[in-house]
């Protein structure tokens, strides 16, 4: 069962303002999420992280897009959210499943990734396989491409 915690709901709002052209809703947002983080436990008052654009970053649609992926990174780190919204920015920014993965997470160095390791990583792994029993019960649904 998905477990879907409020900061998520925020965030997904949030993503969700930005591309629809209402950025500063989305960090209107964003900054909530960053003000429970700087709040801790409750006893906790830490400066960072800041509410976003007080340290001049930009506020156009592309950054704010940016800091929201990277605040969801730091909120879900180790809770299986990361290949969606990789999948996900992908359909805004195409590569960028295919980049972040091979930049990333195929060579810790960032240098060069091995040949045989990128031949694994090919574009139609972002969606994963029909089951075959899905499909003996619905004979409309065909298999996804690559597979």
């Amino acid at each position: 069962m998905p477990l879907y915690r409020y900061a998520e709901t925020l965030l997904i709002y949030a993503e969700a303002q930005n591309e629809l052209g209402n950025t500063g809703v989305a960090v209107q947002y964003l900054d909530s999420i960053r003000a429970r983080a700087r709040r801790g436990t409750g006893a906790e008052n830490r400066p960072e992280p800041h509410d976003y654009g007080t340290a001049g970053e930009p506020m156009d649609k592309l950054s704010v897009r940016d800091a929201i992926f990277m605040e969801r990174a730091w909120e879900f780190s180790f809770e299986a959210k990361r290949w969606l919204d990789l999948v996900r920015r992908d359909s805004e920014d195409p590569g960028y499943w295919y980049n972040s993965l091979r930049d990333h997470d195929l060579d810790p160095t960032h240098a060069n990734p091995a040949p045989a390791r990128l031949a694994r990583l090919a574009t139609f792994r972002k969606r994963f396989p029909i089951p075959q029993s899905e499909r003996n019960v619905n004979p409309a649904l065909s298999q996804n491409p690559g597979y």
